[in-house]
């Protein structure tokens, strides 16, 4: 009688292997979702990073090479651009990047290898030495990462004509 009685309990029931498989999944779960939030932060953070950087380059750029330029003027686009005197510059954006041009020579200053870049360029209407340039860098592999700014900056040697334009067209000094 005894034996009927007494079960042989060497292994576990099929509801305890249940409850541990669901705990192991759930910890499982819990794991990825911390991983994959910390790769998304991670790339949001670079993009953000290089966003910022290719900015901050180009207001680095253009505040270098119009600071002190001469003779500078907007022009609304690349068909109302004359023919370039000997010594003129032009800057303007297309979908390659910044260009600068001189001499019938254009050079690709800034390339959208990592960011696209959209320029205007516009004059302030309370000083000819004020100009204003809108820009706009986006990222080239996720382009809903985007910063649109808007900059001033001091021409200390030339006074400001023309209105509203992507082209901008100065004197280089020798």
């Amino acid at each position: 009688m005894d034996k009927l009685w007494r079960r042989q309990e060497s292994g576990y029931s099929l509801v305890e292997l249940l409850i541990a498989l669901s705990l192991i999944g759930l910890v499982l779960s819990l794991a990825w979702g911390i991983y994959t939030f910390g790769v998304t932060m991670y790339t949001r953070g670079n993009d953000q990073s290089t966003l910022q950087q290719e900015e901050r380059y180009l207001f680095e750029f253009l505040s270098r090479e119009l600071m002190y330029a001469f003779g500078v003027e907007i022009l609304g686009s690349l068909d109302e651009v004359p023919e370039p005197a000997a010594g003129e510059a032009l800057l303007y954006s297309n979908e390659q990047g910044i260009w600068g041009k001189m001499d019938d020579q254009a050079t690709l200053v800034l390339p959208a290898s990592r960011a696209s870049f959209e320029l205007a360029f516009r004059g302030d209407a309370s000083s000819k030495e004020l100009l204003l340039f809108d820009y706009t860098v986006s990222l080239v592999k996720n382009p809903a990462i985007t910063h649109e700014v808007v900059k001033t900056l001091y021409l200390f040697n030339s006074k400001l004509k023309g209105g509203t334009g992507t082209v901008l067209r100065n004197e280089k000094s020798s």
